[in-house]
């Protein structure tokens, strides 16, 4: 095989590029049901099917302008509606999703004899 994508690959790599999910990308590109699982694995594990897939999921990431910063603010927002709301639980998981984005965990420790919580945050990759 040369040095270029056939066309069936390059569809299978911008459906990839859309959802992940390999088995329905090999469909809609025009592969068989039966054999769609195998080909999907099979074309993912070739180098120039991989960096295609990466140039589409880029290209679908800038169109979509997802940041760290833009879903922290629609978290922010739900949030913020959760608490006009009277939706503590709602709030406070929008909270933890948010310290989530930017690299930290809540752990929670219930203390069995005075019934307090334990709130410990840490950031992701401390040891």
């Amino acid at each position: 095989m040369g040095d270029k994508l056939t066309a069936k690959q390059l569809k299978f790599t911008r459906e990839y590029a859309v959802d992940g999910n390999g088995t329905q990308a090999a469909i809609r590109a025009g592969y068989s049901p039966n054999s769609a699982q195998m080909q999907s694995s099979r074309l993912l594990s070739k180098d120039m099917v991989s960096k295609s897939v990466a140039k589409f999921q880029e290209r679908h990431r800038i169109k979509a302008e997802v940041t760290i910063e833009s879903l922290a603010a629609e978290l922010e927002h739900d949030r913020d509606r959760a608490r006009q709301l009277d939706q503590t639980a709602t709030a406070v998981t929008a909270t933890v999703q948010i310290a989530k984005l930017y690299g930290l965990d809540i752990n929670r420790n219930i203390n069995e004899n005075n019934g307090l919580t334990k709130i410990e945050i840490v950031r992701y990759g401390d040891d």
